[in-house]
């Protein structure tokens, strides 16, 4: 009797989810000077964290020796997301800087969906660009 065709064994976590990966995604230049010059209490409340968070998001703040700078990192926790166990970080040389620069990514650039990150060198101008 023929076999039929191989089942290809899914990626990821032994309970078939898949594993944590980071997306990774580089500031133009234009972005940088519009957070160096933005208000960004305003433009980015801390409060907005809770509301993210509530979304189904994961939240981190650690510092980075090596790098001697603060993370910030979202993590996809909503199993039904494209995007679950997907973690979205933003560095800053204070604790706000990194949340902010965080919060731009998602909420500006992104408009909170992360598949613009997943093309790999086609990444669409910022709205400062």
């Amino acid at each position: 009797m023929a076999e039929g065709p191989k089942q290809k064994k899914q990626k990821g976590t032994p309970n078939g989810k898949p594993d944590f990966r980071f997306i990774n995604y580089d500031l133009s230049k234009a972005d940088k000077e519009w957070l160096a010059s933005a208000d960004l209490d305003a433009e980015y409340p801390l409060a907005l964290v809770c509301d993210l968070v509530a979304e189904g998001y994961k939240f981190g703040l650690s510092f980075d020796d090596r790098n001697q700078s603060y993370v910030a990192s979202l993590t996809d926790r909503s199993e039904s997301s494209t995007f679950y166990n997907s973690c979205l970080t933003g560095r800053g040389a204070t604790a706000l800087d990194a949340w902010c620069s965080l919060a731009y990514r998602h909420l500006h650039l992104a408009q909170g969906d992360w598949t613009m990150f997943n093309q790999s060198g086609n990444r669409e101008p910022s709205r400062f660009e």
